[in-house]
This record gives C-alpha cells, structure tokens and sequence, in this order.
C-alpha cells in the first residue's frame, strides 16, 4: 500500500472518530427522569403518619414493621448503612428508619433519624403489594413518591443510582 492511501485511510478514520461524538453531543438529548409514583397528595391522604415525617429534602425512609431480631434485620441495616455513608456529606438528603418497636443504630451519620414505637404502617394504599412488609421509599423535595424497593443488594444498588439522578436533576 502505497503511502498517499495510508494518510487517506488514516485522515478518514481520525475525522469519523472526531466527528460520531460531535454529533452526538449536538443531537442527542440525554436527561434520566426517574417518574413520580405517587403524588404527594396522594401519599399524605393515604398515610399521614408516614407523610408527617418527609420534609422538604430527598427523603429515604426505611418502613421497619417486625422487630429486629433476625439475622436478615442486621443484612437490612446494613444495606441502608451502605447508602447513609455514600450520601453522608450530602446536607438536601434525610435518611428516616420507622420502626414499630424501639429499635437503635450501632452507627450514625449526618441526616439520620430513627423514630421508635410506631404503629404499623399499612402501605397498601400506597401500592397493593406493600402491606406491612419491611421497605425502602425514596421521595423527593416535594414529597412525592418516586421508588419502592425491597431491600436487598440489588435494589439497593437501584436506589443509588436513582438517588444519584435525583439529586442532579433537583438541585
């Protein structure tokens, strides 16, 4: 190959490489939106007690409805451990652990609140397949509902990622 074809087929693919990230960067629309699940009206109406507790931050609250004496409790508290030191510099973020018997952590971070000695927080109004079971629900500043999640590993390593987009996308 002679060297005229080199520099041709050389300037080609370095211009088709400058050129595919210009163009997408120009006509391509990347915005992540996680949908609101419930609004907050709806959320107040269904349980007040549960909506008294949001404030105008992203909310993670952890609905706590059986006592913690299993060894799957510690592997629960220790997932949401997992996301309180990702986030713990981060001052627009509350984490809130309601529990229905007294109930304390062997850790704290910043934003942290444990409320004791509450009644069971029937959440089917909220989603039929809730009920009283142990959850993770992530709101926003404005108090509606945006992600329901069991808690293990991999819905937790969900709920980074939309916690990630949320704070980039509210603030």
């Amino acid at each position: 190959m002679n060297q005229k074809k080199k520099i041709f087929i050389f300037s080609i693919v370095v211009f088709v490489a400058v050129i595919i990230p210009i163009f997408l960067k120009l006509f391509s629309n990347s915005v992540f939106q996680i949908p609101v699940l419930i609004e907050q009206t709806k959320v107040q109406s269904c349980e007040n007690e549960l909506y008294e507790e949001l404030n105008e931050q992203i909310n993670v609250v952890l609905i706590k409805n059986e006592n913690c004496d299993s060894p799957d409790c510690k592997k629960e508290i220790d997932q949401l451990k997992r996301v309180a030191q990702r986030y713990s510099e981060l001052s627009e973020l509350s984490f809130k652990i309601i529990a229905n018997s007294p109930f304390q952590l062997t850790w704290n971070y910043q934003n942290i609140n444990v409320i004791s000695n509450k009644r069971l927080l029937d959440l089917t109004c909220l989603a039929p397949d809730l009920g009283v079971k142990n959850t993770l629900l992530l709101f926003d500043k404005k108090n509606n509902l945006r992600g329901i999640y069991e808690i293990n590993r991999d819905e937790v390593d969900r709920l980074i990622i939309e916690l990630d987009i949320l704070n980039q996308f509210e603030n």
